[in-house]
């Protein structure tokens, strides 16, 4: 190497800085006059580049390094080349360094990679991505492991190679962000759903898929246009059946999804719609609609199944899921010689509930009875809902204890307040438990009298004492 002056190293270093930090050149096409400049200025014998493929392994980037008949490695696996302990020196200690073989004091490290590279000395800097991991590695050869350096020689080096790891850095950033905004763009346009996005106050079109465009003109007729002007001809003011206040809380935080059934008017197709509140990107409330076509009803059999099988209000499962579920119980207790459990819960004022503070809370009211009854500590997952206030809960394998701790559980837990809306009430409920199969009852319709006459037996003793 041969030495410079101090206001030389001085200048070429404000020089190098302001070479990677042009935004106006491509970052390897500055990389590569860097390099080729640093190598040039100290007389260095080479420069490289390897940068991390997705797999993490760390691949010669030809087009960056200068090496000039020098031969390195085509690629590192650095998790096979180094252990954990290894790898955690890149973290715990400077990113910059300067190694020669005959410094066997430094890290493991560090004169693995150089042995790896098969260099008597270099410097280089670990490039390393804000979630941990070693996502490239920029250097200088000094195949001249004799010559020495000079200090303020290492340190300008140093510097240089730091602010071309950052150079890279940002530069894999923006490449990340750009595929991962490919990728995005791509799943959401072949996703079979028609997706778009509104201001939720304004219903400005923010986003729109392809195919939700489509029939519209194309994504440039959609965004930034009033909604409701776009997708209908004779609208003069928002939707009546928007779902909007279904989206969010008192506090205009987003909460559930909404659904229902939309039949497009020019093509008379039908589709199901799903809504819902998020924070956009900038930062405002949006409203993201997404609708499936069941106009084939075998294109989307496995959702409309779904949707079959669920109570819209609680999210749990339904009446035609229970008796779904029932049947193939009964079966499985008559094949096997088992006895189950049915529990027919009825909430005994939940009419007081809606005429005292309205059907809004008490739906409310619903949704908790429903969370509380599907996860019973121990005993989760077993809930349906029948209809109205009535819930069923189906059992497999347990016996007459631990229903009897099933229903002392049910009942200490209504002998408390239930809460919504800052108002609270108190509800009690009457259970039916029925065992089965039983030589009196032995099919569905027999054991779910059975129970639901259980159940009004409870409530009538409630009423007389």
């Amino acid at each position: 190497m041969i030495s410079k002056t101090y206001n030389d190293k001085t200048k070429f270093f404000l020089e190098i800085s302001d070479l990677l930090n042009r935004n106006s050149i491509a970052p390897y096409d500055k990389l590569c006059s860097a390099f080729e400049k640093t190598k040039e200025f100290f007389k260095v014998d080479g420069a490289f580049l390897y940068e991390a493929d997705y797999t993490g392994k760390l691949i010669l980037n030809k087009k960056c390094s200068d090496l000039k008949g020098i031969k390195m490695k085509e690629d590192i696996n650095i998790n096979e080349l180094f252990t954990e302990a290894d790898i955690r020196q890149v973290y715990d200690s400077p990113f910059i360094y300067y190694v020669k073989k005959e410094n066997i004091d430094k890290s493991i490290y560090n004169m693995k990679l150089l042995e790896f590279l098969n260099q008597p000395s270099c410097f280089w800097m670990n490039v390393v991505c804000d979630e941990g991991g070693v996502v490239g590695i920029c250097g200088m050869l000094n195949c001249n492991s004799h010559s020495e350096v000079e200090e303020n020689d290492a340190i300008t080096i140093g510097a240089i190679l730091a602010i071309a790891a950052n150079t890279f850095k940002l530069s894999l950033y923006k490449q990340r962000y750009e595929y991962s905004k490919l990728a995005l763009e791509r799943t959401m346009n072949h996703s079979g759903v028609d997706i778009y996005v509104t201001d939720f106050y304004t219903d400005e079109i923010l986003y729109a898929n392809e195919t939700m465009a489509a029939p519209y003109g194309g994504i440039s007729q959609m965004v930034g246009k009033t909604c409701w002007k776009i997708l209908y001809n004779d609208k003069e003011g928002q939707c009546d059946y928007c779902p909007r206040k279904h989206l969010i809380d008192e506090n205009g935080n987003p909460t559930n999804t909404y659904s229902w059934d939309y039949q497009r008017p020019f093509d008379k197709s039908w589709f199901r719609v799903f809504s819902s509140a998020c924070i956009w990107v900038d930062g405002r409330t949006a409203h993201v609609i997404c609708s499936a076509n069941i106009t084939d009803n075998k294109t989307n059999e496995l959702l409309i199944s779904q949707m079959a099988f669920y109570d819209g209000l609680t999210k749990i499962p339904n009446r035609n899921k229970f008796q779904k579920d029932f049947q193939s119980s009964l079966a499985d207790a008559l094949s096997r010689g088992v006895y189950k459990y049915i529990l027919f819960c009825d909430l005994d004022n939940f009419k007081y509930v809606n005429d005292q503070y309205g059907h809004e809370k008490g739906d409310t009211f619903l949704r908790q009875v429903a969370e509380y009854l599907n996860n019973i500590p121990k005993y989760e997952n077993h809930a349906y809902r029948y209809g109205g206030d009535e819930f069923i809960l189906l059992f497999d394998d347990i016996t007459e204890a631990e229903i009897a701790e099933i229903v002392d559980k049910i009942h200490t837990r209504f002998k408390k307040s239930w809460h919504s809306f800052e108002k609270s009430y108190l509800s009690s409920v009457s259970i039916g438990v029925t065992r089965f199969p039983s030589q009196e009852l032995s099919s569905s319709d027999e054991i779910l009298h059975a129970a639901d006459l259980a159940m009004y037996k409870e409530k009538i003793e409630k009423k007389t004492s």
